[in-house]
């Protein structure tokens, strides 16, 4: 019948139009799916990197701290006039126990003989391993170990396994004999206490082994685990392979479901493991699998009762078809737009994230690409040939809030196969980003006193020294170690010890200028970096500063009012050295200087 005929006509237009649509909407969240399940274990991945970049790079700045400290021991030693008997040894003796007051990190440091006997500790008392004084009259090119050692012999308040870190260096004569050996111990706590300060999720534990899986800490703590190997089969043989494979880190899946990340703790034997629930992982995407095909049943079943009721009311069914795309239910943000990008329909979701109402995103471009028109014409030319697109799209909220959404953009063809219209899911990426940028705060920054680190730190000296020849100009660098520190730690406890460094921090950098740097090295010891000064009597000038300014009293949370003091070392580019490692180390020695030469005071 012709009147059949012409009304079935649009009937099979709206069917092939409805089908097309809910094609391109499966497609986008197939594709969407896909994507967050493997985002999913990515963001896991990449946030257990990151806490583990983090605490090697702490771990690694902790020993090397000790290193430098062992380095700078070794060379003040050789440099000793040659004398013998009582006044070498005491001499050895206030060496060893002005360095052992730098390092608030290690429990004790101590010069040893090539057979193992103390020539100097501090505190005084034996050290009970000593494997690697063997291995360094074994190997004439070694000059340097670091191992973990169990037993009683170092167990302490909060380590009852006993565990340390042996950090040693070797003195060789000219010919390559081994004369002498430094050591520091470092206790095991100082691992547990970095572990206490990051951040983890609910479900997500992290340890540190040696290389022969012996555990030597662990969050959430199993004190009466340390020393002990590791049992987890997966664990085990992650880290045999990087071991073997000579690789930095590395992660897997283990049969039991949680998967496992593993990184070196930089150029020294021990390893960082992090382990993270399956489930945990991936609860949001189930849940949005679950979201996303509850959509899909009401997509088909509207789709095939539509088909029924399009003889019925074709006005009615092409209002059904709308409702079709729309997917109320979706958690991420969903926009229909034309082919050049202007909005016909933004779901729910859309006006609870960005606070625009559906009258003022429709007709609009910033539904979909926010501010970013560059963006918007690479992905409607994908679109209008017939691909899809993915980016990342700067946006705003009603409010001005800045927003950064990840955006996935389908078309959707028409009966005959053109592209008609776009859908895209939006997702709302702000506080990944956020996090990611919080956790290179961290990596770069001291977290107690908010200065840059050693790492940073570096970094800037670094910088100063290119910029001062290139420009051929002066800077200088003090080197500032507190004076009575210690004492207020002890008698106070830690809480006043840290606010007293906190208040450190704040009056360093308030006497001194926006382009200049100071920065933390750990402990009780601080520099400063003065960049371009016209003489060295300027970097005197801020140094009396400096001194007069930390030797004001403070008020610490115990109620009292303490006064520390201040030594500054001073060295100037390139007067007291042709590169950053050698300023820091002139300026080290004169603090030294100046502090033997005032007793520490």
């Amino acid at each position: 019948m012709p009147g059949t005929s012409a009304f079935h006509r649009p009937s099979r237009r709206l069917i092939a139009a409805v089908t097309g649509i809910s094609l391109a909407i499966g497609a986008v969240l197939w594709l969407d799916l896909d994507d967050s399940r493997r985002q999913a274990v990515e963001n896991a991945r990449a946030v257990s990197d990151n806490i583990s970049r983090l605490l090697s790079e702490r771990l690694d700045g902790s020993v090397r701290e000790v290193d430098f400290v062992l380095r700078d021991l070794v060379d003040r030693i050789a440099s000793l006039p040659s004398i013998a008997g009582a006044q070498r040894a005491a001499e050895l003796g206030r060496l060893v126990a002005a360095k052992r007051a730098t390092l608030p990190q290690a429990s004790s440091l101590a010069v040893l003989d090539p057979w193992g006997r103390p020539m100097a500790n501090d505190p005084p008392g034996d050290e009970a391993e000593r494997s690697y004084i063997g291995a360094f009259a074994a190997d004439g090119s070694l000059d340097t170990s670091t191992q973990a050692v169990f037993g009683g012999a170092y167990a302490a308040p909060g380590n009852a396994q006993g565990a340390a870190l042996i950090r040693a260096r070797a003195i060789r004569d000219p010919g390559g004999r081994l004369v002498a050996v430094v050591a520091a111990r470092i206790d095991v706590s100082i691992v547990q206490r970095e572990l206490a300060d990051l951040e983890l999720g609910e479900h997500r534990i992290i340890a540190v082994t040696d290389p022969t899986l012996r555990l030597i800490a662990r969050r959430p703590p199993m004190p009466d685990a340390i020393g002990v190997e590791v049992v987890d089969a997966a664990m085990r043989s992650l880290l045999r392979s990087l071991r073997e494979a000579g690789r930095g880190s590395g992660a897997m899946r283990s049969e039991t479901g949680p998967y496992f990340y593993y990184a070196r703790v930089g150029e020294f034997p021990f390893f960082i493991a992090i382990g993270e629930a399956r489930a945990d992982i991936m609860a949001e995407w189930e849940k949005r699998l679950a979201v996303y095909g509850i959509a899909v049943a009401v997509i088909v079943s509207l789709m095939f009762l539509l088909a029924r009721l399009v003889d019925k009311n074709f006005a009615r069914s092409a209002e059904l078809a709308a409702r079709l795309v729309a997917m109320e239910s979706a958690s991420d943000m969903i926009v229909i737009a034309d082919l050049e990008g202007n909005a016909e329909y933004v779901n729910p979701s859309f006006e609870r994230t960005t606070g625009l109402l559906k009258g003022e995103a429709i007709g609009t471009r910033r539904a979909i690409f926010g501010l970013e028109e560059a963006d918007a014409d690479a992905a409607l030319a994908a679109a209008a040939s017939g691909q899809s697109w993915r980016g990342e799209i700067a946006a705003a909220r009603a409010d001005g809030e800045g927003l950064i959404e990840e955006v996935t953009i389908a078309p959707v063809p028409g009966p005959g196969g053109e592209p008609v219209r776009i859908v895209a899911v939006l997702r709302d990426i702000t506080e990944r980003r956020k996090l990611q940028e919080r956790l290179e705060r961290l990596a770069h920054y001291d977290s107690l006193t908010a200065l840059p680190n050693r790492a940073l730190f570096f970094d800037r000296l670094d910088s100063a020294v290119a910029r001062a020849r290139r420009e051929e100009r002066r800077f200088a660098l003090l080197f500032i170690d507190l004076d009575g520190f210690k004492a207020v730690n002890d008698h106070y406890g830690h809480d006043a010890g840290d606010y007293l460094l906190f208040e450190i921090a704040r009056r360093l950098r308030a006497a001194i200028r926006d382009s200049d740097t100071a920065g933390r090295m750990g402990g009780d010891e601080f520099t400063v970096l003065l960049d371009n000064i016209a003489k060295p009597e300027d970097a005197e000038a801020v140094a009396d500063k400096i001194r007069s300014s930390l030797s004001e009293p403070i008020d610490i949370p115990a109620g009292t009012r303490v006064s520390v003091g201040a030594s500054v070392g001073i060295a100037v580019f390139p007067d007291d050295g042709n590169d950053g490692e050698t300023v820091l180390k002139a300026a080290d020695s004169a603090m030294y200087t100046i502090k033997l030469a005032s007793g520490g005071h």
